[in-house]
């Protein structure tokens, strides 16, 4: 909101308890709106100029932080992930501007280092919804024991995908 004063942002997230957080933190900022999960297609259907997916995933950029997502890591559950990020991707789609103008994009990101979940996404978006990939970035785990915690930093992936 800082960084784009003219922006009208739209926000939602699945999970309940998140979605209240949402509506708190943004309750005083008249340019955020918080929607409803099942809301959003309507308050927003090709208008987008960015749609930021921040998709679930394995979480395997973030183990220093969350150990417990190591033992929730296997390939069923990966190639569940998988599926469920290409359908967030997809309902993102009808979401993106379309007036001839400069056309919407997909900020695609996880905290996973799984190619599978990153790049073969972007490449699966490219193929199947003729997206480009704009720029991409890959931010591997720094840091380690006895270092500062400013020299920390977890594992990412995002890109930015056009049509």
């Amino acid at each position: 909101a800082r960084l784009f004063p003219e922006a009208e942002i739209v926000a939602r997230y699945v999970d309940s308890v998140r979605y209240e957080v949402l509506e708190r933190t943004f309750a005083e900022l008249d340019r955020v709106r918080v929607v409803p999960f099942e809301g959003i297609r309507d308050a927003c259907l090709e208008a987008a100029d960015l749609v930021l997916l921040d998709v679930p995933c394995s979480n395997t950029g973030v183990l220093a932080r969350r150990v417990e997502a190591r033992y929730r890591y296997s390939t069923r559950r990966r190639e569940q992930l998988v599926g469920v990020q290409r359908q967030i991707i997809a309902e993102a789609i009808p979401l993106l501007k379309r007036d001839g103008g400069t056309p919407g994009r997909i900020l695609y990101s996880t905290c996973s280092l799984d190619p599978e979940e990153n790049q073969a996404q972007a490449k699966w978006a490219s193929r199947w919804h003729h997206f480009s990939v704009e720029r991409e970035h890959v931010r591997m785990p720094t840091g380690g024991p006895g270092d500062p915690p400013t020299g920390y930093s977890d594992g990412a992936y995002a890109v930015l995908l056009s049509q």
